[in-house]
Order: structure tokens, then C-alpha cells, then sequence
């Protein structure tokens, strides 16, 4: 696995004057992209840039709040001058930095219950994520709709039926949180490690060692013996 890439540049491209961002990892480029960068493949080259007639104060803007958040988070930046962010950005977990916890806490997870825990917050009725986001797709469908040409009407279509499948995921989604709820019994698989104290953070963790051996069976009580001893 390629080790983390730490640093990053920030800067305007001489040639086109883009507001561009280069290096990076994965986390990073998720911060870019959460900010508004977009990025950019090319066959010897990738990077992220500021979309095309964006206005010089908002560019500005969006690259000291790319600096200020990947500073923030232990980066190594070089910026142009002008990217300095006049203000400390605090580092806030994303949505989908949640559903990354969770999708950990699940891997960990003893009980049927806990699993339905975590589905919960993706299928509340109204404001869960996937209903939320069925909801958002729809309203970008409706934008794009009249928006003026056939490429954007397409498009409308595409996002309305990417909500209408969200839909019938929930739906699923909502009846499998039902029967692991219902069930209430632990994963015949796992079970909380008893290697650490009741203190100690890693009791949430499962073990993967074997169960201990059943202790031997206690062998049947001799029945009385009857009639006198013999002589």
C-alpha cells in the first residue's frame, strides 16, 4: 500500500490562472473535494482545481478554507500568499466521517442490536441520511429540469430514478433493521474480549481467539448398591 502523501501546493497556474491544488491523499482530496475543488485526470498528471467562472473573491475565499482545513489536519502546504486563511478553521467530522465510525463500530459488533443502531441513523423516517438524500437528488432534479438544455433534462431523469432506487433501499434497509432488532442475540461468531480489564477501551473490541474448552462432562452418580455386604 503507497504511503500517505502529507504535502500539498496551493497556488494560481501561471497559464491559465486556475486556482489549482496539487498532492495530497485520499483524505485530503476529500477535503478538497468538500470544499469545491473538482478534479482533474490526465493521462501523466492529477490534480484538483476551482471550478471555471468562479469570481476572484470567492476563489480566494474557497482556497484559505482548503489551506486553513488541511493545515489544520497536519499537512504540509505551500500556498500562494494571497490563500493565507485570516482565521482558524476548526476540523469538524463529516457525515460521511460518521458513517465510517459506525461502519467500524459494526465490524466490531457483538449483538444484533447494535447493527440495527447503526442503520437507524440511515433510514429515520424524514431526516435519515438515505430518505435526506433521496430528497436531495430530487431537488437537484428540479433544478436542472429547466435549466435550458437536453443534456440537463437527461440528467433530471437520471437523478429522479437514483431517488426513486434510494427509496426502495430504504424500504429494504428498514426491514432488515426490523428482524436484527427483533432478534436480540449475539453473533454466535463473536464475542466481547475478556482479555482486558472493564477499564480498559479495548473491552469494546471482539476477540478472534477460540472460545475456551468446554470443561469435561462429570461422569453419572454410582446408583446405590442394595442388599448386605458380602462376607
Amino acid at each position: 500500500m503507497p504511503l500517505p502523501r502529507r504535502d500539498l501546493r496551493v497556488i494560481r497556474d501561471p497559464h491559465s490562472d486556475q486556482v489549482i491544488a496539487h498532492g495530497g491523499d485520499a483524505y485530503a482530496h476529500s477535503v478538497l473535494h468538500r470544499v469545491g475543488f473538482v478534479p482533474v485526470m490526465r493521462q501523466h498528471d492529477a490534480y484538483h482545481r476551482l471550478p471555471a467562472g468562479m469570481d476572484l473573491e470567492e476563489e480566494v475565499r474557497r482556497a484559505q478554507d482548503a489551506v486553513g482545513l488541511l493545515t489544520a489536519l497536519g499537512y504540509d502546504l505551500w500556498h500562494e500568499p494571497e490563500f493565507a486563511p485570516d482565521r482558524r478553521m476548526l476540523t469538524e467530522p463529516s457525515l460521511g466521517a460518521g458513517l465510517l465510525h459506525q461502519g467500524e463500530e459494526v465490524a466490531r459488533a457483538t449483538h444484533t442490536q447494535e447493527v440495527a443502531d447503526a442503520l437507524s441513523d440511515l433510514t429515520a423516517p424524514v431526516d435519515g441520511v438515505l430518505p435526506a438524500t433521496a430528497e436531495l437528488l430530487a431537488a437537484v432534479a428540479d433544478f436542472l429540469q429547466d435549466l435550458g438544455t437536453g443534456a440537463d433534462y437527461h440528467h433530471a431523469q437520471q437523478l429522479r430514478g437514483m431517488a426513486g432506487q434510494l427509496e426502495a433501499f430504504t424500504t429494504r434497509l428498514t426491514s432488515a433493521r426490523t428482524a436484527l432488532a427483533d432478534r436480540s442475540t449475539d453473533h454466535p461468531h463473536r464475542r466481547p474480549c475478556a482479555g482486558a480489564a472493564e477499564s480498559e477501551r479495548e473491552t469494546a473490541a471482539t476477540c478472534s481467539c477460540p472460545p475456551p474448552p468446554a470443561l469435561p462432562p462429570v461422569p453419572p452418580a454410582m446408583p446405590p448398591t442394595s442388599g448386605r455386604p458380602g462376607r
